[in-house]
């Protein structure tokens, strides 16, 4: 596995987990996941 894959597999396991983080119930967890997606 190259590094170009290494960093594209983190980022989609990055997105994932941002993407869970918007139905958190702290608010500030959310608005910080909504803006970083």
């Amino acid at each position: 596995m190259g590094l170009a894959e290494t960093r594209h597999r983190a980022w989609e396991a990055a997105r994932a987990a941002l993407a869970t983080a918007t139905t958190d119930p702290d608010a500030d967890v959310r608005a910080y996941a909504t803006r970083a997606l």
